[in-house]
């Protein structure tokens, strides 16, 4: 993922979207996007390049000033489209149209209101806006709330920039990860749990 300065008429590369415990770069697209209150939403609901059902109740919200990604679980009236149509106006979006699975052509058109999505998500999953990750120096600090994942198993991946998984570290509430081992630089993370990886960003280990 690479974000544009229309300014410095440049493009910086930014924390990929997570889409499994396995890899750090989602496969596939997110076909609907909207923006509110400085953060950008995706979700997808093409079927095109995607094997994983999941990922059509799936919701990425991507903080720019973090430089962070955090999946929601969420619903997705229209399931699985190809071609939909989706525009925005203020903070509500429409979309609908185009065909399913089947082929079948459809005219329906659904709003959503961004205020009341995001009140939704964050009241779904409470604690995910909680979730911390801080690199000092060679250490790097993960605070999490017990109730993000609810007492299932999560795991911390390390990526270089070349998308090569580097280390793997279990997590509990509040973690401390030892990276002296490491060059220095720009590495990106993600955690998962059950499956499924809840959040990703960016770090910079310095030695």
């Amino acid at each position: 993922m690479y974000k544009y300065d229309p300014v410095a008429d440049s493009w910086t590369s930014i924390a990929p979207i997570p889409v499994s415990s396995t890899g750090a770069i989602a496969e596939g697209g997110c076909s609907f996007h909207a923006s509110y209150n400085g953060k950008i939403i995706l979700m997808n609901i093409m079927g095109i390049n995607s094997g994983d059902a999941a990922d059509f109740a799936t919701v990425y919200v991507y903080d720019p000033i973090a430089d962070t990604w955090t999946l929601f679980e969420s619903t997705n009236p229209l399931e699985i489209r190809e071609t939909p149509v989706i525009g925005q106006i203020g903070s509500k979006v429409y979309f609908g149209a185009g065909a399913d699975a089947e082929g079948v052509v459809h005219q329906d058109l659904w709003e959503v209101d961004l205020a009341a999505l995001f009140t939704g998500l964050n009241e779904a999953q409470p604690g995910m806006n909680d979730v911390r990750v801080v690199a000092a120096g060679y250490m790097i600090h993960v605070s999490m709330p017990a109730v993000v994942v609810n007492g299932a198993a999560a795991t911390l991946q390390l990526y270089d920039m070349e998308g090569k998984n580097v280390g793997a570290y279990p997590l509990s509430s509040k973690s401390s990860i030892d990276a002296s081992g490491m060059s220095g630089g720009a590495y990106v993370y993600t955690i998962s749990s059950r499956d499924r990886v809840w959040r990703s960003g960016k770090v910079i280990i310095e030695q």
